[in-house]
């Protein structure tokens, strides 16, 4: 039960939780467009329509969620500076796909190698009943980030559709639900980091104590 479980916990323990600056390679899409408000291991999210006709429903449905309502001296400001905020939003969206492909991986495999440690532990008769709890949570957690960072897409992809000089209150709605997302793909993110750091790794130096206790047991018999 010795030193090679004890090197595997502590790799996992020292498997880093990657943080890609999703929030931060993104920032540059709060680009001020006439608006001063701030604004198992697999997701089952439903795949959105990306017909013209599906992304003015949406547009359309947002619209009425935020209730958004311009002056015309906000419509016409938003006129004047939208396209160039388009701009941004088209860089924006290349990033996030980058931090998706980075993110997903060091996700799937954070899972993964937990999952392959509780196998190899329970072999050796070590009782991973929380360890598997806490893997279970972590899938959980991971899953819901999946939903909200293909929602947070959608919602960058239908902001750069919209034809901002004719509908730009289309265009403030979509900007603003787009911020929202991004701050709950931030949460999503702390909540995952958070999770792994302040919950797992005790976890799992609670059972490297506990191995390194019974070999010292065993050693001196």
């Amino acid at each position: 039960m010795g030193k090679r479980i004890k090197l595997i916990i502590a790799a996992v323990m020292l498997m880093p939780l990657l943080v890609v600056g999703v929030a931060a390679a993104e920032g540059n899409s709060s680009t001020n467009s006439g608006s001063n408000n701030p604004t198992k291991d697999q997701s089952t999210s439903q795949e959105p329509d990306t017909t013209v006709e599906g992304i003015k429903k949406r547009l359309e449905e947002t619209k009425t969620e935020l209730k958004t309502s311009l002056s015309t001296a906000e419509q016409e400001h938003i006129k004047g500076k939208c396209k160039i905020a388009q701009g941004v939003v088209k860089n924006v969206e290349g990033r996030v796909k980058e931090a998706e492909t980075n993110r997903g991986n060091v996700h799937k495999n954070t899972v993964e190698g937990l999952t392959k440690l509780s196998a190899k532990l329970k072999a050796k008769g070590v009782d991973t009943t929380a360890l598997d709890a806490e893997i279970a949570v972590l899938t959980t957690k991971v899953n819901t980030f999946k939903t909200d960072l293909a929602t947070y897409k959608q919602s960058i992809s239908d902001l750069k559709s919209v034809d901002c000089t004719t509908n730009p209150a289309e265009f403030k709605a979509a900007l603003d639900k787009s911020r929202a997302n991004r701050e709950k793909l931030a949460k999503d993110i702390a909540d995952i980091r958070s999770y792994v750091t302040n919950t797992i790794k005790p976890t799992l130096k609670t059972i490297r104590d506990n191995l390194a206790t019974t070999e010292k047991k065993e050693g001196s018999q």
